[in-house]
């Protein structure tokens, strides 16, 4: 079973002098919430700045489910939570550039039956896995290796982790024998950009908040 318990309400407003001077009032870095949600037999938490632009549970439609079951895979939602901060944004002209969270759970492909707990299994699930969505979802053969994940430790927790040259960080973890969270962090922005220290500490910042924890410990 899946539930949410959100600690606090997500603010969506963009002052106006958090506009004027080109950031979003998200970005105070003493100003940030904290998610709860409850994944089967685990409790995920994750913090995020307040005032995300876009910040929602998502599938079949957009709203938060009262439960959800890992077991039923026609119900595994596309996302469990999305939310984007722009950067250097004002009245006058396009951002330049954005952070964006995409938080979801997954298991292998179809006929996948080996268990994800061990984290090179679950490096394999998640290669075939890509395998297939190109092939079905995009009529393409995805070509070339695997992402160079290696195992990395977040709050005494093994996760594996991979960054790429675009800043674009991605996270997996085991949920159970055949399911795992799948975690994006992208971070969009020229590293010329007067806001890119600052994008780039959010960013890792997001990434050292995951915590998961066994439900009794709640």
């Amino acid at each position: 079973m899946i539930r949410f318990t959100f600690t606090l309400l997500i603010s969506v407003l963009l002052t106006s002098c958090g506009a004027a001077s080109g950031m979003n009032k998200a970005f105070n870095s003493d100003d940030w919430i904290t998610h709860r949600v409850e994944i089967g037999d685990k409790v995920l938490r994750f913090s995020v700045p307040r005032g995300q632009e876009m910040a929602y549970i998502e599938p079949p439609a957009y709203y938060e489910p009262d439960s959800l079951e890992l077991a039923r895979t026609d119900q595994l939602p596309p996302s469990l939570y999305m939310a984007h901060w722009t950067f250097g944004a004002r009245y006058w002209k396009q951002p330049e550039g954005t952070l964006s969270l995409k938080i979801k759970p997954s298991r292998g492909p179809l006929g996948f039956d080996k268990d994800v707990r061990d984290l090179k299994t679950l490096e394999q699930a998640i290669w075939l896995w890509d395998v297939a969505y190109y092939r079905n979802a995009l009529n393409e053969e995805l070509t070339g290796e695997p992402e160079p994940f290696k195992p990395t430790r977040i709050n005494g927790v093994d996760w594996l982790a991979y960054t790429n040259y675009l800043h674009k960080t991605y996270m997996a973890v085991p949920l159970d024998r055949d399911h795992y969270l799948y975690v994006v962090v992208d971070l969009s922005l020229n590293e010329r950009s007067q806001y890119f220290p600052k994008a780039k500490a959010m960013a890792e910042r997001i990434v050292q908040s995951f915590e998961l924890e066994p439900l009794s410990k709640k």
